[in-house]
């Protein structure tokens, strides 16, 4: 398949979610509004918003549907964009590290500048096609725009320390961990939930409150310490696991 195609067909999902989300009630599935974000909406008024709270959809097939394309936490409208623009990357990254970087430069700053435009817009809208606050939920095209360049910077970067082989021998033990974590990016992301939520879930349940300890189980010190440590042992886990050639893993299946 060409890589212009592919180029147009991750514009589209980029360009065609604004105008799903708006074609529904985005917001009635978020808590109904967005707000601000501590510490960075009182030095940036309007430049960045989350939403007040989880997605919730409506029990109804035409409401799961619509969350499965525009509204949920991860919906194919954009979200599809991003492996797309990577079968991009990958095809030529090796030829044109230097003009990725650029690119990616270029997207960081429409993505902030596109956010600060916004701000200044009286009465912008979160689901606005070109001008948008930065906003993860939804992902919206100026958080799109920083998170594409700061991939593809980041890409370009780790491609020429890549190809460095003092500085691969230097950082050999570096490299050797990134790497490892990387073939089996899928399993930890996709284990990770269960290990985060589930216990959480189950305690909750047990108590009659199934979300009682969610998202404040834990000071955000303790959490990042955690996090640390089930990133050491997951470590430990897949490097034995690799051993078996990752054997049931998701990236085997």
């Amino acid at each position: 398949c060409s890589m212009k195609v592919i180029l147009l067909v991750s514009i589209l999902f980029l360009v065609i979610a604004p105008y799903g989300r708006q074609m529904g009630d985005y917001q009635s599935s978020w808590g109904g509004k967005h707000a601000d974000v501590l510490g960075i909406s009182s030095l940036l008024p309007d430049f960045i918003a989350d939403p007040v709270e989880e997605y919730e959809a409506q029990p109804t097939i035409p409401d799961r549907v619509e969350g499965f394309f525009f509204e949920g936490e991860f919906p194919l409208f954009p979200w599809l964009c991003f492996p797309l623009v990577g079968f991009w990357v990958g095809r030529i990254i090796g030829r044109h590290r230097g003009r990725l970087s650029i690119i990616g430069c270029f997207l960081i700053i429409a993505g902030f500048l596109s956010a600060y435009l916004s701000s200044l817009t009286p009465g912008h809208e979160i689901n606005n096609v070109l001008l948008t606050p930065l906003s993860f939920y939804p992902d919206t095209t100026a958080m799109i725009f920083v998170q594409l360049g700061l991939c593809l910077v980041a890409f370009s970067g780790l491609q020429c320390f890549d190809g460095n082989q003092e500085v691969s021998i230097k950082y050999e033990k570096i490299f050797s961990w990134s790497s490892l974590l990387s073939k089996y990016s899928l399993t930890i992301y996709v284990v990770h939930h269960f290990i985060l939520l589930w216990p959480l879930w189950i305690m909750g349940y047990v108590q009659g409150d199934r979300e009682m300890y969610y998202a404040n189980a834990a000071t955000a010190g303790f959490g990042l310490f955690a996090g640390i440590i089930l990133l050491i042992v997951l470590y430990k886990i897949i490097q034995f696991w690799d051993t078996k050639s990752g054997k049931y893993s998701f990236e085997w299946l």
